[in-house]
């Protein structure tokens, strides 16, 4: 019942912050990600006769679960997850079998379609309204779908850490919310993540 109780609440955060209108920014600037740069070793000359082809990064593969679905994105869920009950009709969500993790995609029409607010100062007015404390704390922008979304992260102030992406486009303000519990591994985390990620499409 914890467990149920504890991801009620990250859905109900996600909706209640997805709502509030996005503020002008403040005077300071959410601290920088400490996510490592990704390097790349030099390659070695290659004997073309021996050569067959080019070493690539091995892809993820996308999560093929329960469809999540607004007038604007999907996403899908990962496979063996169940999809919670709508109770409105402005975000969706699944859960695992054990409750210890939760992904909520959110979206709502902007009052203004034409009107983009700058990434920058989308990702400032989502760590000033979060309920977590300490406030989530920036990460690199990433692409998803051909757009660039913010990305925010909070593992402090409760046993449930927060992964979120967010973005104003194409006249919606939409956010992916992941909650976790503590005893998640990171890795398993991490790979949930990107396989939801990996499944967005733009409706």
């Amino acid at each position: 019942m914890a467990r149920r109780t504890r991801h009620r609440a990250a859905a109900a955060a996600a909706l209640a912050t997805l709502l509030l209108p996005l503020a002008a920014c403040g005077d300071d600037d959410p601290p920088a990600g400490d996510d490592p740069a990704s390097t790349s070793s030099p390659s070695e000359p290659e004997d073309e006769s021996t050569s067959a082809e080019p070493s690539e990064e091995p892809s993820v593969e996308a999560a093929t679960g329960p469809l999540l679905e607004m007038p604007n994105v999907q996403v899908n869920a990962p496979e063996g997850w169940k999809k919670g009950r709508a109770f409105i009709d402005i975000q969706t969500d699944a859960h695992n079998a054990g409750s210890t993790a939760m992904v909520v995609l959110a979206s709502i029409e902007l009052p203004a379609a034409d009107i983009e607010t700058p990434l920058a100062e989308q990702m400032k007015s989502a760590i000033r309204t979060s309920s977590k404390k300490p406030p989530p704390t920036a990460k690199d922008p990433v692409e998803l779908g051909g757009v660039e979304w913010y990305h925010i992260y909070s593992d402090g102030g409760s046993d449930t850490s927060e992964d979120i992406y967010g973005v104003d486009h194409g006249g919606y303000q939409t956010r992916l919310t992941f909650s976790f519990a503590d005893e998640v591994p990171l890795a398993e985390q991490q790979e949930t993540t990107a396989s939801v990620l990996a499944s967005l499409a733009w409706r």
